[in-house]
């Protein structure tokens, strides 16, 4: 049981095909369960966009967690319903004949931080390095601020991350990946994040490139 400002209690758990609980300190209820009935034509589409996006976010939930966290503080949201609803108003591609998603609009982690001036992106031996000018800094900036590098192959439907990079100071860290037998394309994106995970950029992307 659980108890709202006012007094008025709430029973915590599933009822019937609703479940209730505390999130962020405030009370959500939510529907559970599968469709009764067969999906009418006009709703196709969005469970079409919907499974989309969650294949999406799926290979990037560590990414996630960490990049909409400050985003949904004292909200009744959680990261997950944060970025499918920023993904599915920005990322797919309406204008194909066939849904999909313009990964240059695909967004990883949403904040107020500056975003840097100018990000070069190359493909190493290793991985990918990112590199970025360490000296231009403006308000909202610091130095410690870590960077966050994430390179996603829609054709593996996999996603390499380091959530822990290096400094702002350093200007450049290397994304390792392991090699494919074959070539394939990568979507590249770029987040920075204060030392104490308060401040966060919206994450940047930084180009298509093979691997």
């Amino acid at each position: 049981m659980a108890r709202g400002k006012n007094g008025s209690k709430f029973t915590t758990g599933k009822i019937n095909d609703k479940v209730g609980y505390l999130l962020n300190g405030q009370w959500v209820e939510r529907g559970i369960g599968k469709w009764k009935n067969p999906p009418t034509d006009k709703q196709k589409p969005n469970l079409e966009i919907t499974g989309i996006i969650n294949n999406l976010l799926k290979p990037v939930m560590p990414y996630i967690r960490i990049g909409f966290r400050e985003f949904v503080r004292n909200t009744t949201w959680h990261q997950h319903n944060a970025a499918c609803s920023i993904n599915r108003s920005n990322a797919i591609n309406t204008e194909s004949p066939n849904l999909e998603v313009d990964f240059t609009k695909a967004v990883f982690s949403q904040g107020d931080m500056p975003i840097v001036d100018e990000v070069n992106v190359n493909v190493v031996q290793e991985g990918i390095e990112f590199s970025w000018n360490p000296d231009y800094i403006v308000e909202g900036m610091q130095l410690s601020d870590q960077a966050m590098l994430l390179a996603y192959c829609p054709e593996k439907e996999y996603a390499f991350y380091q959530l822990y990079g290096e400094r702002r100071i350093a200007g450049k860290d290397v994304l390792k990946m392991q090699r494919y037998s074959t070539q394939v394309t990568i979507h590249t994106y770029l987040t920075f994040i204060s030392a104490d995970g308060k401040s966060i950029t919206s994450s940047i992307y930084t180009g298509e490139y093979l691997w």
